[in-house]
């Protein structure tokens, strides 16, 4: 028969146990083996850190990625506003269209019924960090996730700041060739291009290199002092924004006249 004492100090470390991290429900799980969920399919993403997917059985949630915090695209300051459509067209690139597995914390709702996610790309690129390293998003640490994800996630931050990645950065990109930039999908860069062909769209404004492989896609609310036309056929331009693919033509979009500018080299 086993004692009270002994008894007592069983229950003691099983508590113990419970509460260490790694132990708990949910969040004490290492995403990368036992606890994936099936493929999930992502149908539309509101921005860097709010997606919709579709699992096999053709039920839709609302899902938050857990650990990040983009910016908002109706923010009034606009600084903000781009930093908002950089990290949504991060998002596009990596995943609208794919599948994707989830895995989970110790809370799986937040107070909207949002869905409190991991995402993990069929790569296995877990896209919360991806969010951070790239400079897309800060380390959001105000609620309660897994330690270790916590402590990864702040190095990140650390380590985009430092190296000035993203919002981080304090001067554009360096600008890549045209024809170099087909190997620097989903990175956000600046492209050298000659405007050869100007094409109106219903949303956009579509500027076309020779041979149709780039275009730039430039958002109709934009405010331009002159015609696209006059603005840009025929020059020499510098776009900035995230390159997105997977095939030609590799493109840009265009939100801010900030992206687009006149050629200095």
């Amino acid at each position: 028969m086993i004692g009270p004492r002994r008894l007592f100090c069983g229950v003691l470390v099983l508590a113990l146990l419970a509460l260490a991290p790694g132990c708990q429900s949910g969040g004490g799980q290492t995403p990368e083996s036992d606890s994936l969920s099936e493929p999930v399919y992502v149908t539309h993403v509101y921005d860097g850190d709010t997606i919709r997917v579709k699992s096999g059985d053709g039920a839709v949630r609302r899902v938050r990625l857990i650990g990040v915090d983009t910016p908002e695209r109706d923010d009034d300051r606009e600084n903000e506003r781009y930093w908002a459509q950089m990290a949504t067209r991060f998002a596009v690139h990596r995943l609208l269209d794919k599948q994707v597995r989830l895995s989970y914390d110790w809370e799986r709702e937040d107070r909207y019924g949002r869905t409190l996610a991991y995402v993990w790309t069929e790569d296995g690129e877990l896209f919360n960090r991806s969010l951070i390293r790239e400079g897309f998003s800060p380390a959001f640490l105000v609620y309660r996730y897994r330690p270790d994800y916590q402590k990864l996630f702040r190095q990140e931050e650390k380590d985009a700041r430092s190296e000035g990645r993203g919002m981080w950065g304090k001067q554009p990109p360096p600008a890549v060739d045209v024809g170099q930039a087909g190997g620097r999908l989903g990175e956000y860069l600046s492209v050298c291009f000659r405007c050869d062909r100007v094409a109106d769209g219903r949303n956009y404004v579509f500027l076309w290199t020779s041979g149709m492989k780039f275009q730039v896609l430039v958002s109709k609310e934009v405010a331009w002092p002159e015609p696209a036309e006059s603005l840009f056929l025929g020059k020499e331009l510098v776009v900035t924004g995230i390159l997105e693919g997977p095939r030609e033509p590799f493109k840009v979009y265009v939100f801010f006249p900030r992206q687009i500018s006149g050629q200095t080299r």
